[in-house]
């Protein structure tokens, strides 16, 4: 989820430039740990795990306040996109596994800026760290 922080009055062709340079340097493993974050808020907020606020949701038992439908919008895109990422690791096959591993392991813990917020991360994907 890249983002373009622009002041002022903003030419539409410069901003369009930085969007899809910012969009370049994005990576799933950014945009996963980007929704995995924010959906710690939600669940820090509200004291329920986004997969059982998710399943109450889906039953119609939560209301359709503006932040719940936030809230599952985020979940299932952090679903579609663990499953890709997942997918991939699939693809790479289990010769190259290790070091994909290895590397999305490194990757989440410089983008989280914390060793906890990698491990954090890793328990979500069911990777060992």
């Amino acid at each position: 989820m890249a983002r373009v922080h622009m002041k002022g009055n903003v030419d539409i062709d410069k901003f369009r430039k930085r969007l899809k340079e910012a969009i370049k340097r994005n990576t799933p493993v950014d945009d996963l740990c980007e929704l995995s974050e924010e959906l710690v808020i939600y669940e820090q907020k509200y004291s329920i795990k986004s997969p059982v606020f998710y399943d109450r949701f889906m039953r119609g038992e939560m209301g359709d306040d503006r932040d719940f439908i936030r809230w599952s919008g985020k979940y299932e895109m952090f679903l579609k996109l663990k499953a890709m990422i997942e997918e991939r690791i699939q693809i790479v096959g289990k010769k190259h596994a290790y070091r994909t591993l290895q590397h999305l392991r490194s990757a989440l813990i410089s983008k989280l800026h914390a060793p906890k917020k990698g491990k954090l991360m890793a328990k979500v994907l069911n990777i060992g760290l």
